[in-house]
């Protein structure tokens, strides 16, 4: 099928194999669903395509590349994104524009898995990134995270087409989980343990109060607003804790 096919592709992708082959005995009606999956990818390029096959190779220089920089992007993206969320709450619905955003998301969080992981088998690598092999599973955990808070993001968006109760309540606590975002990037980047603490210690306050908000604006719609929410403030707090480890 056409969602297997596309594991494949991700899959060899993350393998990092510089060259990926499709072969079949007929690729024609395929090869829109094919050529998509590959376009996705960063610095992957359809080199060769007949019906029977394509041919795609990535041209990535892994040796010019700052993961931790590149991880700073995801950052901004993960960023945008929930503010894209709580805009939705009170102004124009921005689901489709988070969407798009979600792509390059995906996009880039592959890249720095692929470049992740390449760098735990080959140490010359990892010694050109600058990275220590505690580094790479640090960083692995946090491109997870990061993902995972920009796909709750999005799906809040999803949710706020429909109308809902008491937004200027929503609004207030939506800013609080956004700050305790920023709080725990902020501890990651700068390494600070008591800041990290806090981030952690927020939780509660802050899964007390989604759940206030609920008890109080109990509707189908805000309860999977909620669980969104929730996930957030754990997936912050899981931020927190991966800097007070390292």
């Amino acid at each position: 099928s056409n969602d297997e096919l596309k594991t494949a592709i991700i899959s060899a992708y993350l393998c990092n194999y510089d060259l990926i082959k499709i072969m079949g005995n007929n690729l024609v009606d395929s090869s829109p669903d094919i050529r998509k999956s590959l376009h996705e990818l960063a610095s992957v390029e359809i080199i060769e395509q007949s019906q029977k096959k394509i041919i795609a190779r990535c041209f990535l220089d892994t040796n010019n590349i700052a993961i931790k920089a590149l991880i700073r992007r995801l950052d901004i993206m993960a960023r945008s994104m929930l503010n894209d969320a709580k805009d939705s709450i009170l102004s124009e619905n921005l689901t489709e524009y988070a969407y798009q955003k979600e792509t390059d998301v995906t996009r880039l969080s592959f890249l720095i898995i692929r470049l992740l992981r390449k760098a735990l088998v080959e140490p010359e690598l990892a010694s050109a990134l600058k990275i220590r092999p505690t580094d790479i599973l640090e960083d692995y955990r946090l491109v997870a995270l990061l993902e995972d808070i920009a796909d709750q993001a999005k799906r809040v968006c999803k949710y706020l087409k429909k109308e809902i109760k008491n937004k200027e309540a929503l609004d207030k606590l939506f800013k609080e989980i956004i700050e305790h975002y920023e709080s725990a990037l902020k501890s990651y980047y700068t390494q600070d343990k008591t800041l990290a603490w806090q981030v952690v210690n927020n939780r509660k306050v802050l899964m007390d109060k989604c759940k206030e908000f609920l008890e109080k604006n109990l509707e189908p719609t805000n309860v999977s607003i909620n669980e969104k929410m929730r996930k957030l403030v754990s997936f912050n707090a899981s931020i927190g804790i991966l800097t007070i480890d390292k």
